[in-house]
C-alpha cells in the first residue's frame, strides 16, 4: 500500500511538472502577443475589425466559436471570470481540532468534520480539503509551493500556478481555459481552435488552419 501511494504521488508530481511547463510556454506566448499588440496602430486595428465584420457579413466561414461551444455545453469560456479559492482550513480552528482524527500508517492525518467534510494532512505538508456537494465531493489540494488543485464532480479540474499567478481549467470535453495575471484569457479547443480575449476587449479567433479573426467585444 505504501509503495502504491508513493507511485501515485510520483505520478502527481510528474503531471504537475508537465502542466507547469505548458503554462510557462503559454505565459511566454502571452507576453510576446502583448508586445506585438502594443506596437500595433489603433487605426489599423479598427480597419481589421471592420474587414472581419464585412467578411462575416459576406458569409465567410467561421464555424462555432469556442465561446459558443462552451456556452452550449456549459463549459468554461474566455468570458468567464477566473476561478477563486479560499485559504486552506486552519489546523487551529475549533472545527478542525474538535473533529474525529484518523492517523494512517503512511503519515497522513485525516480529520472528519461535521456534514461529511474531510481534511487530510500529508507528511510532506500537502493538505487536501474534501467538501461534499449535491453533485458529489469537491476536492481541493493545497501544495507546499502555493499551487492549488481543485477537482469538481464530473471531472472539471482547476489548477492555480502560484509562481506565474495563472489559472488553468481543464474540462472533460477537451476545452482548456487559461486566466493570466494580465487579464488575458485563452480558450483552447481540442480541435486546435483557439480564442484569446485581451484585456483591452480585443477577441482574437485562431482557427485550426491558421486563419485569424479579430473583433472588439467591449
Amino acid at each position: 500500500e505504501d509503495r502504491e501511494r508513493e507511485l501515485e504521488l510520483e505520478r502527481e508530481r510528474e503531471l504537475r511538472e508537465r502542466r507547469r511547463r505548458e503554462v510557462e510556454r503559454s505565459a511566454a506566448a502571452e507576453k510576446a502577443a502583448a508586445a506585438e499588440r502594443a506596437e500595433a496602430d489603433k487605426a489599423r486595428k479598427a480597419e481589421k475589425t471592420l474587414a472581419a465584420a464585412a467578411a462575416a457579413a459576406a458569409g465567410s466561414s467561421g464555424g462555432v466559436t469556442a465561446a459558443e461551444a462552451a456556452a452550449a455545453h456549459k463549459l468554461p469560456s474566455v468570458h468567464d471570470p477566473p476561478p477563486r479559492v479560499g485559504p486552506p482550513p486552519s489546523p487551529e480552528s475549533s472545527e478542525v481540532t474538535s473533529a474525529e482524527t484518523i492517523t494512517h500508517d503512511d503519515g497522513r492525518v485525516e480529520r472528519v468534520l461535521p456534514r461529511g467534510r474531510r481534511v487530510v494532512h500529508f507528511a510532506n505538508g500537502t493538505l487536501k480539503d474534501i467538501v461534499p456537494s449535491t453533485e458529489g465531493p469537491i476536492s481541493t489540494v493545497y501544495f507546499t509551493n502555493g499551487d492549488v488543485k481543485r477537482t469538481h464532480p464530473g471531472g472539471r479540474v482547476e489548477y492555480f500556478y502560484r509562481e506565474v499567478d495563472t489559472w488553468h481549467t481543464t474540462h472533460p470535453g477537451g476545452v482548456e481555459v487559461y486566466h493570466f495575471p494580465s487579464g488575458q484569457t485563452e480558450a483552447h479547443g481540442p480541435d486546435g481552435y483557439k480564442e484569446i480575449l485581451f484585456p483591452d476587449g480585443l477577441l482574437r479567433k485562431v482557427h485550426a488552419d491558421g486563419r485569424e479573426e479579430d473583433t472588439v467585444v467591449n
